[in-house]
C-alpha cells in the first residue's frame, strides 16, 4: 500500500512553541523559516490599530509591522526582506494592502477559524451569490475558483451586502456590455458603490 501524503488541513502548534523554536539559534531565518514566522506573527483577530493619528483596521490574518522589523525579526537586510515579499506576492502567498508609508500585508491562506458548519453555510452564501449574480446579469459563469479566493477574502457583512447588492449594480449600469465578471464585482467591491 502507497502513503498518500496529505496535501491539506492545517496542523496547530501553540505561540509559545513557536517562540522557542525561532529562539534557539541566533541565525538569520531561512526563506521557509521566515514564512512560517510571518504566519506566528498575523492578527490572530480583527483589531483597530492607531499609527500616526490614523485609525487603520487590521483584520486576521493581516500585520502591520514595518519592513525594518520584518527585517530584524528575520536577521535579513532591508532589501532582502522586499525582495522576499515580492516574491510572496508573486506567489500568491501574500498581498499588499496600499498604505501611505505603511506595511499592510495580508496572508492568502490565513485559517479563518471557523467551524465546519460555518464553512458549509459560507459555501451556500457562496453559491447563492455565484447563481443570483449570473442570473441577474445574463453573463457566462467563468473563473469560480478567482471568484471564491476574493470571496473568502470579504468579511461576513460584506458577503451579505455582495448578494444583496447585486441588483442595485445592474440596475446602474450605464452599459450592459461592460458589466464586470462576478470575481471583478467581488474583487472591485462593486456592491459598494453608492447609487
Amino acid at each position: 500500500m502507497k502513503n498518500k501524503q496529505i496535501s491539506s488541513g492545517f496542523l496547530y502548534i501553540s505561540n509559545e512553541l513557536l517562540t522557542r523554536i525561532f529562539n534557539l539559534s541566533n541565525q538569520p531565518l531561512t526563506e521557509r523559516e521566515a514564512f512560517i514566522t510571518m504566519y506566528h506573527r498575523m492578527n490572530y483577530k480583527d483589531a483597530t490599530c492607531i499609527i500616526r493619528g490614523k485609525s487603520v483596521c487590521c483584520k486576521r490574518g493581516e500585520s502591520l509591522i514595518s519592513i525594518s522589523n520584518w527585517s530584524e525579526i528575520f536577521g535579513w537586510e532591508r532589501t532582502k526582506t522586499r525582495r522576499f515579499f515580492k516574491k510572496l506576492v508573486l506567489e500568491n502567498l501574500i498581498s499588499i494592502i496600499p498604505h501611505t508609508n505603511l506595511t499592510h500585508i495580508r496572508m492568502t491562506h490565513y485559517p479563518n477559524g471557523l467551524y465546519e458548519a460555518d464553512n458549509q453555510e459560507t459555501d451556500e452564501l457562496f453559491q447563492q451569490f455565484w447563481d443570483e449574480y449570473h442570473a441577474t446579469t445574463q453573463t457566462r459563469k467563468v473563473n469560480v475558483g478567482r471568484a471564491r479566493k476574493e470571496w473568502n477574502l470579504l468579511t461576513q457583512h460584506e458577503k451579505k451586502l455582495a448578494v444583496t447588492g447585486i441588483d442595485n449594480y445592474y440596475y446602474y449600469l450605464t452599459d450592459t456590455r461592460f458589466c464586470k465578471q462576478a470575481v471583478n464585482y467581488l474583487k472591485d467591491k462593486s456592491f459598494l458603490d453608492e447609487d
